[in-house]
């Protein structure tokens, strides 16, 4: 648990900033400024990422307790099966995916919502659904804006509206907070959904156990499965690549719908606030440096320490379906997670008016749609935990294990490569800012990609074993055994 302290009059106080700020596993959620009483802000670090700040004049008694049983990252918070075991206790439980009554892989079929969607566009409707039926009177989900003074060009927005629904935005691979709509909320009475990944969907929810008016007044949470969150100089990073200027950049579209893409081809489109820039066309974002996801440039260092992947706190989650059959349709395919019988209803009902197209998956079948995830959250995270206790050093508590005997020498090497090119991506572009010139950020990580890309080369043994593969494979074809599998089993 996280140490405490206690002050004069007997009050316990936690620790808080410093294990999960000064740890830097601080998500920059925004829900301990949230919190009454709370002396707390959240700005921008120098590396582009929210981060919470203590104000002057400290905490009045009692609110320090609060704050660590709100913040996502601290041992005194409960967990996500804890928190949906509450919520949801009366439907299926899964070990990757947590509570869930249903779910599903399709796309929208009515009006533009896919089009205007980073997959099938179900994460738009589901909102519009809430507001249209009269479930919600507005909707909080991150919309794109003119670049503000500290050049954020998305943050967090109340709709209350379909049509400001629709006009929301798509992912987002860019840091935002929720401070500013929390109290928005606790000013104005109203039934609201909001949208999140999973850790700001955990601190809403634990804000809502500590806050009665948050919990009276956030009716619904819809979940992104999430990769993990970027800092501000991701989107510099990629805007850089295509022509503007650090501190120019006035809108991107991370998942513009390019045509004849795949769905795993995600278009990246940039405007710069200059008329005379010279901005490129848009482009698949594979084609462009540093946009690997598993490579983890720009990556919050919480995330490393994160074991939620689809959301398992919200009413629903939706995301990609990263599954074979559907990653040739460049239009897009969500991936659907219901957890609240209302929203179970909704989903029904328009399944019945034809208005969503959408295939019942079970929880084994979404958990491979993210597959990649929960290697890095579960197998991985198990190592980094392991190694954070082995250097003695805070980490939170996670319901993963600290554990290195899982895992082969290569992988560890993996998994260590990766969190050291996530920190280390974040110095050298502050160091390429610093000069203005972005040769010296590639410069200083393509040695660290060539390593990784090293680790993932196969082995003789594995070279040759594959070879006798193929080869048995034609030959009981040949002999019309079937499978070369066959031929060597016998």
């Amino acid at each position: 648990m996280t140490d405490v302290v206690t002050n004069d009059e007997g009050v316990k106080e936690n620790t808080l900033f410093e294990t999960v700020v000064q740890g830097g596993y601080c998500i920059g959620c925004g829900a301990c400024a949230a919190v009454q009483g709370a002396s707390i802000e959240v700005r921008l670090n120098t590396l582009g990422c929210f981060e919470a700040v203590s104000t002057p004049g400290g905490q009045r008694g009692g609110v320090e307790e609060i704050i660590a049983n709100v913040c996502p990252f601290s041992d005194q918070a409960r967990n996500e099966t804890e928190i949906g075991r509450d919520l949801f206790g009366d439907s299926v439980y899964d070990e990757h995916i947590g509570y869930y009554r249903s779910a599903y892989a399709g796309y929208v079929a009515e009006g533009n919502f896919r089009a205007l969607g980073s997959s099938g566009g179900m994460g738009k409707w589901i909102l519009a659904e809430l507001l249209r039926t009269g479930q919600v009177d507005a909707v909080i989900q991150v919309h794109a804006e003119e670049p503000s003074a500290e050049g954020l060009v998305y943050r967090y927005q109340v709709a209350r509206s379909v049509e400001e629904v629709r006009t929301g935005s798509k992912s987002v691979y860019y840091p935002v907070e929720m401070a500013e709509v929390l109290a928005y909320v606790c000013e104005y009475p109203g039934r609201y959904a909001i949208t999140g990944i999973p850790c700001f969907i955990k601190a809403v929810r634990l804000l809502a156990e500590q806050e009665p008016v948050v919990k009276e007044r956030i009716v619904f949470c819809v979940g992104l499965i999430c990769g993990h969150l970027k800092s501000l100089r991701y989107a510099d990073m990629i805007a850089w690549q295509f022509g503007v200027q650090p501190g120019d950049l006035a809108a991107i579209d991370f998942r513009k719908k390019l045509p004849s893409a795949k769905a795993n081809e995600k278009g990246v489109a940039v405007e710069s606030i200059r008329q005379e820039e010279n901005v490129k066309d848009p482009d698949v974002v594979q084609h462009l440096f540093g946009t690997n996801y598993n490579h983890g440039f720009f990556q919050y260092k919480a995330c490393d320490f994160c074991d939620d992947v689809v959301g398992e706190t919200a009413d629903i989650s939706v995301g990609d379906a990263w599954l074979p059959e559907y990653l040739s349709d460049g239009n897009g395919t969500s991936v659907v997670v219901v957890r609240h019988p209302v929203i179970e209803q909704l989903v029904q009902h328009a399944l019945e008016e034809g208005r969503l197209h959408l295939e019942p998956l079970d929880a084994a079948r979404v958990a491979q749609s993210q597959a990649g995830g929960f290697r890095q959250r579960r197998e991985g995270l198990a190592y980094r935990l392991h190694l954070a206790d082995e250097q003695a050093i805070w980490r939170p508590q996670k319901r993963v294990s600290a554990n290195a005997k899982h895992l082969s020498r290569k992988r560890k090497a993996i998994y260590r490569l990766r969190s050291r090119m996530s920190e280390q991506s974040h110095h050298a572009f502050r160091r390429a800012l610093e000069q203005r010139d972005f040769t010296l950020f590639r410069q200083e990580m393509v040695p660290l990609l060539a390593a990784y890309q090293e680790l993932y080369k196969p082995t003789l043994w594995h070279r040759i074993k594959r070879g006798l593969q193929r080869r048995g494979k034609k030959i009981g074809q040949k002999l019309g055994l079937g499978s070369g599998r066959k031929v060597e089993k016998a």
